[in-house]
């Protein structure tokens, strides 16, 4: 299955464009302001970051050209390139455009310790001041129901990473949200988005989707019981952070 082209990207994913960002290819009637536009491109481009070899470790994505090729002027791809930057998938260089950056499994460990000292700080906010309702678990609950759900269906695995990645995203920022810790969030869903892109790169096997998916039950039966040291040792040492330093091990012993 071929990828689809960006202007079928924008015409399924845009509710509404602003005109003045539009050149004649699109043919959307309605009208929003341009950051929507900007966000909608700066989606497509992670989407891309995820699955496509065209935007691989160490390629260069260039205003002119992608704008070019989703028929809309540059200022929306350029604020979109800028949120990318933002959260570290990839670097501007003067006159070459934004290469898209890759991630080590030395990378991948120093962002899971950052993620580790934040969210142990947002599980303590939590449990303490019993922040989460009978009707926050429901959500949790119905979040890590769908994730069962990519994780065991036929979608072809790039099509299922992403979508996995995306409830991924919503049920951890969730719990981060009922915190009411701004600065803290803002950081975390900047670690969160690399450490997806991480793991669609180091991703072997689909069935590792459906291990990291009953993770979150785990997570929720803790949040519910207040067993912060269950949280803790769970998240320290997740699944996906073993497997990389397992598999590091490996290719220094040359095996």
């Amino acid at each position: 299955m071929t990828d689809p082209p960006a202007q079928w990207y924008l015409y399924n994913h845009l509710s509404t464009v602003d005109e003045r960002f539009c050149r004649g290819g699109l043919s959307i009637n309605s009208i929003t302001n341009h950051q929507s536009l900007a966000r909608e491109v700066a989606d497509f481009l992670r989407r891309e970051l995820l699955v496509s070899s065209k935007y691989s470790q160490g390629t260069f994505i260039r205003e002119e050209e992608l704008a070019r090729e989703l028929n809309i002027s540059r200022a929306p791809v350029r604020e979109a390139l800028k949120e990318l930057e933002g959260q570290g998938l990839v670097r501007s260089i003067p006159r070459k455009g934004s290469i898209v950056l890759g991630f080590t499994p030395g990378d991948v460990e120093e962002l899971y310790d950052i993620r580790f000292a934040l969210e142990t700080q947002v599980f303590e906010v939590l449990v303490k001041d019993r922040l989460l309702s009978e009707e926050d678990y429901g959500r949790m609950n119905g979040l890590y129901e769908e994730l069962l759900a990519v994780a065991s269906s036929s979608m072809e695995k790039s099509e299922k990473v992403i979508a996995f990645s995306r409830i991924d995203l919503d049920f951890h920022l969730y719990i981060a949200e009922r915190s009411g810790r701004p600065w803290t969030i803002r950081i975390l869903k900047g670690v969160y988005f690399q450490l997806h892109q991480a793991m669609v790169q180091h991703l072997e096997k689909e069935e590792e989707l459906a291990y990291s998916a009953k993770e979150h039950l785990k997570i929720i039966q803790s949040l519910k019981e207040g067993n912060l040291d269950a949280l803790r040792e769970s998240r320290h040492y997740s699944y996906f952070h073993r497997r990389l330093r397992d598999r590091e091990k490996l290719e220094a012993s040359g095996m």
